[in-house]
């Protein structure tokens, strides 16, 4: 990496790359930043055996000098990691393809399990359908405090018909709303921060949803290798880019100000071309009847909270037009 060193991990401090101690001796998944003792370090997970020549069992921590192992680590690759608080202090947790704890003879976790400072263990069951894995993790707090949500390819989770998509509120496991995910086989989940508010946002199958912690919101079309989405304000208030895949490429699904929706979605322009088409009908069409607060619903045109007549009026008569 610029000449330097840094087996699959590097610091950037600005202007140059700089190595981890000697690095990891295979694929880093997943990295995670936290402050203890007024220090920051870092907790990273992949398919490595090995931390700056320290056995790790697929995750390790960098306390800015040395790695070091957790414990006897996990059986397979992790894929994510994510600390939750669910009152008692941070609770590291990891998901992937694992099965036991560290190597054989360990404990079954079933693909998800917690570090608390000391042991790995499993939450409930885990993933309890045979050929079901875990992809990502994100902490969103839907009201009823803080809790983790665990996004992959799985059809049964502690013995429960979840797919895709599970909340564990720090006990139990359950689905994510009344229905489920709209989105069967999530590859991230995220929390971002938007103009009304946190939200978790599910990706999978070229789909985007959120979920506010009471109804579900769609956003296409989007492309369908699409792996990870971010919020960013380059100006013209924040809008939501995915991307991934492939090719390196970014799409602006919507656009959304403190205000709510506004230039282009104003006259029916949702995916932001600068022209009122048949993909900006389709927005319109798979978020109608959707209900919020103003700037919660692609494709309401004005702004009142929902997706109605009116607002596909107002599209249709558009339509074909230059907006923005």
């Amino acid at each position: 990496m610029s000449g330097v060193a840094a087996p699959r991990i590097a610091r950037w401090d600005g202007q140059s790359w700089h190595p981890l101690g000697s690095g990891m001796n295979a694929d880093v998944r997943s990295i995670i930043s936290r402050v203890e003792n007024g220090q920051t370090v870092i907790y990273v997970a992949g398919t490595f055996t090995s931390a700056g020549g320290v056995p790790a069992r697929r995750v390790a921590r960098w306390n800015g000098q040395s790695w070091s192992a957790l414990g006897t680590g996990l059986s397979g690759g992790v894929e994510s990691l994510a600390f939750v608080d669910h009152g008692a202090g941070p609770i590291l947790y990891a998901c992937g393809f694992f099965t036991h704890t560290g190597g054989i003879g360990g404990q079954l976790v079933n693909r998800v399990a917690r570090w608390d400072g000391e042991i790995w263990s499993p939450l409930g069951q885990g993933i309890t359908d045979s050929n079901g894995y875990a992809t990502s993790l994100a902490v969103f707090d839907d009201g009823n405090g803080p809790a983790l949500y665990m996004g992959g390819f799985f059809s049964e989770v502690d013995g429960k018909p979840i797919q895709g998509l599970a909340k564990w509120d720090g006990s139990q496991w359950s689905q994510v709303g009344p229905s489920g995910s709209p989105v069967p086989w999530p590859v991230n989940v995220q929390t971002h921060n938007t103009p009304t508010g946190p939200a978790l946002f599910v990706l999978g199958g070229g789909v985007v949803v959120r979920w506010n912690g009471v109804t579900w919101t769609r956003y296409e079309p989007t492309l369908p290798s699409a792996r990870v989405t971010e919020f960013y304000d380059s100006g013209d208030g924040p809008q939501l880019h995915v991307g991934g895949g492939e090719a390196a490429f970014h799409t602006k699904i919507a656009r959304f100000t403190a205000a709510g929706n506004s230039g282009g979605a104003a006259c029916g322009d949702f995916d932001g071309d600068g022209v009122v088409t048949q993909a900006d009908l389709g927005i319109l069409l798979a978020n109608y009847t959707c209900t919020g607060a103003p700037g919660d619903c692609p494709g309401d045109t004005d702004n009142d909270g929902d997706v109605d007549q009116s607002d596909l009026g107002t599209l249709l008569a558009n339509f074909g037009k230059e907006c923005g």
